[in-house]
């Protein structure tokens, strides 16, 4: 298996490339791919705050369209994760920032499940591209938000309600605390058909049509959940005579927000849809 080069994640820098080197030599290995490995390196930099380094690397996931579980710009932590692909489930990776006399030390560790297979040399290399992202003063603070405002402008992803249903449904047999923070904030366009059409409080509520794991052509393995992840589109105030007009059956592709997930429901709700 290879990571991140060969999804095209991270880009080398000129401005890092002289940090490669100290990274390089900090760079370690532990476990293997019968237990799981993690692979592990830092970098030291001046005139950097903690805040600054975790806003930076933070805005670069999100550049790259990492997920960010978890955020703590003046604690010093981040959470990120490559997203699960067809060639391998989702890889987290933490980021820790911490300043001693002066010099603050960017730390990173990327853990893969067992099975996984990289070369060290080649994780190596590019854990240290993406700490070479990472700039000290003003330019790296700079460089943070001009990310940041290219990520807001991104566009929805696209996707169909089956096959969103069934890697939730994966994810959350996995470890079910992941989801919300995964997926909460972001937008999706969802394609299928509309199981049914309800009053949610002043609102209305568009549930998809999603078989259950029994009634499909594949069934579930025995390492599979067995349950389906429901999925519910709660309509803006404006798509009111949208909602009224549809019928069970109609082929629906809805753009909402990720609200949340309920663990014990299997259900997801997205909000403020509309229709695309």
């Amino acid at each position: 298996m290879r990571v991140f080069s060969a999804l095209g994640l991270i880009a080398l820098t000129a401005a890092g490339q002289a940090q490669a080197g100290s990274c390089e030599t900090n760079f370690s290995k532990q476990g293997s791919p019968f237990t799981g490995s993690s692979y592990r390196s830092s970098v030291a930099l001046s005139d950097l705050s903690v805040a600054s380094a975790i806003n930076q690397m933070r805005a670069t996931a999100l550049e790259k369209k990492m997920n960010v579980l978890a955020f703590d710009a003046e604690g010093g932590s981040l959470l990120i994760e490559e997203p699960e692909s067809f060639k391998h489930k989702p890889i987290p990776m933490i980021i820790s920032a911490a300043q001693e006399n002066g010099v603050t030390t960017v730390s990173m560790e990327v853990k893969l499940g067992r099975g996984a297979l990289t070369k060290s040399d080649a994780m190596r290399d590019e854990i240290c591209k993406m700490l070479a992202t990472v700039k000290p003063g003003a330019a790296g603070e700079r460089a943070a938000k001009d990310a940041e405002a290219r990520t807001a402008s991104a566009g929805p992803e696209k996707i169909d309600a089956l096959a969103f249903s069934l890697k939730l449904a994966r994810q959350s047999n996995e470890n079910q605390s992941t989801i919300n923070p995964r997926y909460k904030g972001k937008k999706f366009t969802v394609t299928g058909r509309a199981a049914f059409i309800m009053e949610d409080g002043d609102d209305y509520n568009v549930g998809y049509d999603i078989p259950e794991p029994g009634d499909m052509l594949i069934k579930p393995g025995p390492m599979d959940p067995h349950y389906k992840v429901s999925i519910s589109c709660i309509m803006a105030k404006n798509q009111t005579a949208y909602a009224l007009t549809l019928r069970e059956g109609d082929k629906i592709a809805l753009t909402g927000t990720f609200s949340r997930y309920d663990q014990f429901k299997h259900v997801v709700w997205l909000e403020g849809c509309v229709k695309s």
